[in-house]
């Protein structure tokens, strides 16, 4: 299993290498603003996007496996990337954090959360991209995109839970009785909690579009020594 796992890092490592490069833009940047303003506002980016980063690992830990490994470290492994998930969009929404500071121009605290943002939401469809592609692999076409599509769904109700009720991924070990009481207040009474699923349903259709779209790109294979343009002077 290390072995391929080592696999999975070696072949992608151009994408990974990329991926890391363009967490150090995030990083450098909170750090520069750090240093010029001497203060450790948005310092919770920095975690955020650490947060982010964890259900990569356990994407390439589940590329590792094979049809034949054990389903329950599978099932295991798939959940704890699940837990993690929501954390990967969670950081669009410290953009309500954005407004006029002193110290350094608007805009640089624009690109600032934005480049986490950006980051973040990357970091989860490039995960989810690994899992879906290896679920296909195992068991077809139709359960990886139920798989997929369930999982952006749970992690738009994530953000809710994490942005409105203020619940951690953690929580689950630290406080799993007044969690799950509370997401199940959610569906026993679902009508007096309608801007909740207003809510969600908003932020999943966002979060399966773009998924959509990152896949296709994902799939475009373009072999430009092949394509043929037409000359319009021969013509």
């Amino acid at each position: 299993m290390i072995n391929r796992f080592i696999q999975f890092a070696h072949r992608h490592r151009l994408l990974l290498f990329f991926v890391s490069l363009s967490c150090m833009l995030s990083i450098g940047l909170a750090f520069f603003r750090f240093y010029v303003t001497d203060t450790l506002i948005f310092s919770f980016l920095l975690w955020n996007l650490f947060l982010a980063a964890i259900p990569m690992g356990f994407a390439a830990l589940f590329c590792a496996f094979n049809k034949d490994s054990n389903k329950l470290v599978m099932v295991t492994v798939l959940g704890m990337w699940l837990l993690f998930f929501p954390n990967t969009p969670y950081i669009l929404t410290d953009l309500l954090h954005l407004y006029p500071r002193r110290g350094v121009p608007f805009w640089y605290d624009l690109v600032l959360i934005f480049t986490f943002a950006w980051n973040g939401v990357m970091l989860g469809y490039l995960s989810l991209l690994f899992i879906h592609n290896k679920i296909e692999l195992f068991y077809g076409k139709v359960k990886a995109w139920f798989f997929s599509l369930s999982a952006l769904s749970m992690g738009a109700f994530g953000i809710y839970l994490g942005r409105f009720d203020r619940w951690n991924s953690w929580d689950i070990l630290q406080e799993p009785i007044p969690l799950i009481k509370g997401i199940a207040t959610y569906f026993v009474h679902p009508y007096a909690n309608s801007m909740t699923w207003f809510i969600t349903g908003v932020i999943a259709a966002f979060l399966i579009t773009g998924y959509a779209f990152i896949r296709q790109l994902s799939m475009l294979g373009f072999n430009f020594e092949n394509i043929k343009y037409k000359d319009p002077n021969n013509s």
